[in-house]
């Protein structure tokens, strides 16, 4: 009986230290999540702010210039992952699935046309026409 015992208190203590050790590794897992998506989430936003000064250079830099053309490298996100940069209507970045849109202080109104999409995977060219009143992300 003494031996029955000693299996079903271990069993029991076996049990009660995996579910404990699971819910801490779940615990630590949705943190991390949380501080992931807040990195992406800051990094999004970190990324436009970039490219939207960089527009803005562009566009009040060199006045007598008719084209004007900008290289850019973007590095990976600190979760690792590729910027994805749109232009249409304003500048639009995503990383993994999240967004941020801006209107570049309001440079689409002044603009004629803003189109292209580029991926961070490689250097980013910027070129904004002077004569056409374009601007293009390739």
């Amino acid at each position: 009986m003494k031996s029955q015992s000693l299996i079903v208190q271990f069993v029991l203590f076996f049990v009660i230290g995996l579910g404990v050790f699971l819910s801490l590794g779940n615990l630590f897992k949705f943190q991390s999540e949380i501080v992931r998506r807040d990195v992406i989430n800051n990094s999004v936003k970190l990324t436009n702010s970039f490219l939207s000064s960089n527009i803005i250079s562009a566009v009040v830099s060199c006045k007598q210039c008719d084209l004007v053309s900008t290289n850019i490298k973007l590095e990976k996100t600190v979760a690792g992952f590729f910027t994805e940069i749109r232009l249409n209507k304003g500048l639009n970045t995503s990383i993994d699935g999240q967004s941020f849109s801006s209107s570049v202080h309001n440079l689409n109104e002044s603009i004629n046309s803003m189109s292209g999409e580029a991926s961070s995977v490689k250097a980013i060219t910027l070129m904004f026409n002077r004569t056409k009143n374009n601007l293009m992300i390739t």
